[in-house]
């Protein structure tokens, strides 16, 4: 995993056990792949499918019968299943989700919110279920917290696109009643509206994230479990930020990367305090 690629993630690697690094590190290269299928596909629905199929024939035949592949990600993901006994259905349920948002059409804006969330839980919650494994965490409540991290790492990422989008200068419709919104949305006022509206729901994720937390039976899985949800710290900053310039989504700098050190220092608070929010 390189710094500067998966910078976010790299930083909570430092957080994750020894023991269970390189699973870490195999999870997380595995959903950066998927995540790069349409970008590498050129926006070609069939391209893309076509890997996707790929990596749905791998975790079939590395997680579900054993098999041992030549691809590194599959190595590793051998290795670390061999270890911590990795639940395949995770990953499976990742690549369905990847595969339902094929279509140019619902790629950056899924039908709904309900839609957006759903999709945030099977693809962010799904890769935290399987860091949660890899940390030996098996507490419900657990589990319950990753996937409200999970629709709130969603969100977050829905407005990065849609902001980049923005910055590109295209334009950004906004599925007819959907939201709760029209569909046409071009006014900064607007888009203001939009983004405070995704910037509340990703934060009431947060914030229930750290109520089933706290109802983690025992400090060492508390502690386990706020690793796991590092990232969620990037994704808090970000709403911060954006809230403190009145959710102007066209604002440049919401897109610039937050400081190392001050992020470091933040995930070992949190680690400390097993508490993300």
């Amino acid at each position: 995993m390189r710094r500067t690629k998966d910078r976010d993630n790299f930083l909570t690697s430092l957080f994750v056990p020894i023991h269970s690094r390189n699973a870490f590190f195999a999870i997380r290269a595995f959903h950066a792949e998927l995540g790069s299928v349409r970008s590498l596909s050129r926006g070609n629905a069939s391209a893309a499918g076509i890997r996707l199929a790929y990596w749905r024939d791998m975790i079939q035949n590395v997680l579900r019968d054993g098999n041992v592949t030549d691809h590194p990600i599959g190595i590793a993901l051998h290795e670390a299943s061999m270890k911590h006994d990795l639940l395949p259905r995770w990953f499976e349920r990742a690549i369905e989700a990847r595969s339902s948002v094929l279509d140019e059409n619902t790629a950056l804006m899924p039908p709904t919110l309900g839609d957006a969330e759903d999709y945030a839980d099977s693809v962010w919650g799904s890769s935290l279920f399987s860091v949660l494994e890899c940390l030996s965490v098996t507490d419900d409540h657990a589990y319950d917290a990753a996937s409200c991290v999970g629709r709130s790492l969603g969100l977050v990422a829905l407005i990065r696109s849609i902001a980049i989008e923005l910055g590109a200068g295209n334009k950004v419709t906004i599925p007819e009643g959907g939201y709760g919104l029209t569909s046409e949305m071009e006014s900064p006022d607007d888009l203001a509206v939009l983004s405070e509206l995704l910037c509340t729901r990703a934060n009431d994720y947060l914030h229930d994230a750290q109520i089933n937390i706290e109802k983690i039976g025992d400090k060492t899985s508390q502690r386990r479990a706020c690793i796991a949800m590092l990232p969620s710290l990037v994704g808090k900053r970000f709403i911060h930020d954006l809230s403190k310039i009145e959710y102007e989504i066209r604002a440049k700098a919401i897109l610039r990367p937050q400081p190392v050190f001050s992020l470091q220092f933040s995930m070992l608070r949190s680690v400390l305090t097993r508490k993300i929010y």
